[in-house]
């Protein structure tokens, strides 16, 4: 037998079955994939329940965006029944006012609002803090060209990853299983999450004013996210809510002089003697659900005279 034309043979199987292998692995992956998506958008709880609403079906008049302070600050029934315009907080606890911006200008192409609340809480951080919190995006890549240029300018390497079709969907397969087994009845207070009690159990000690210096790139992401608030004749409004956390004031100057040049409304509330009592707090940044009745209220006659602007 020649050994030629039988290695010749083995390589040419070796070479199918290769072949045959990565076809599999290929279409498992797009079909894995395709099943991940379509039972990704319906998710309707937790932070991708929020995305979900943000980018596919959101069509109330006032929406909330920020991190935890807006998730646990902002009581949307009560500013629903104050305003009589429908609300919605998609504050989302643990992420970003980079991930809020993002949202933000990817929902305006879908839904425009007749107002947006942004609580922002960035001044004693960097944008590579704010870009590590934005990963939960990455089931929306494919789909949404804002977010694929913001993944995209985090790592590059999203552009090679996102190649496999199921990858997007490996960290939301616990979510899809919670949403299979929770039966609770959905987002009964609309996106708000209530803080009871207070866990400052001593006095408040001596704060210095930080020394953070405010990072012209996340500033640069606000004046971006205005813009397109006022292209889209949405009105704006930037809050620093309520903390016992002393923050530099000349980082809210900066802050409050930019926008109100641009027309923006914008509220400094961590200045206010009024919300400065520990009673209102769950810990130092974040109110109990007492603090967010009194400043949900202040924030609802706040909308209610820019409308009437």
């Amino acid at each position: 037998m020649d050994h030629s034309l039988s290695t010749s043979s083995f390589k040419m199987r070796y070479l199918k079955l290769t072949a045959l292998l990565i076809l599999l692995i290929i279409s498992f992956d797009f079909i894995a994939g395709f099943l991940l998506s379509k039972e990704h958008k319906t998710i309707d709880q937790g932070e991708y329940g929020v995305i979900n609403k943000m980018l596919y079906t959101a069509e109330e008049d006032l929406i909330i965006f920020g991190s935890s302070r807006a998730k646990f600050h902002y009581d949307s029934l009560l500013i629903e029944s104050q305003t009589g315009m429908s609300c919605y907080n998609a504050g989302l606890n643990g992420r970003g006012f980079l991930l809020s911006s993002t949202l933000i200008k990817q929902m305006l192409k879908r839904h425009k609002p007749s107002v947006i609340v942004l609580d922002i809480n960035f001044l004693n951080k960097s944008y590579k803090d704010e870009q590590a919190k934005i990963s939960v995006l990455r089931p929306y890549y494919s789909e949404h060209s804002t977010v694929k240029n913001i993944l995209d300018f985090k790592a590059p390497l999203e552009k090679i990853r996102h190649l496999s079709f199921s990858y997007p969907f490996n960290a939301t397969i616990p979510a899809m299983i919670e949403k299979k087994i929770d039966n609770s009845g959905g987002d009964k207070l609309k996106g708000f999450q209530k803080l009871s009690g207070a866990k400052l159990k001593k006095p408040l000690e001596e704060q210095v004013e930080s020394d953070v210096l405010l990072d012209q790139d996340l500033l640069n992401e606000l004046y971006e996210v205005s813009d397109h608030c006022l292209k889209a004749k949405v009105k704006l409004i930037v809050c620093l809510s309520p903390s016992l956390m002393n923050y530099n004031k000349y980082s809210i100057k900066v802050i409050k002089n930019g926008l109100e040049q641009e027309g923006i409304h914008f509220y400094d509330f961590t200045s206010l003697k009024f919300f400065q009592s520990p009673k209102l707090f769950h810990d130092y940044q974040h109110l109990n659900s007492f603090g967010a009745v009194l400043y949900s209220q202040k924030i609802a006659q706040i909308v209610k005279d820019i409308r009437e602007d």
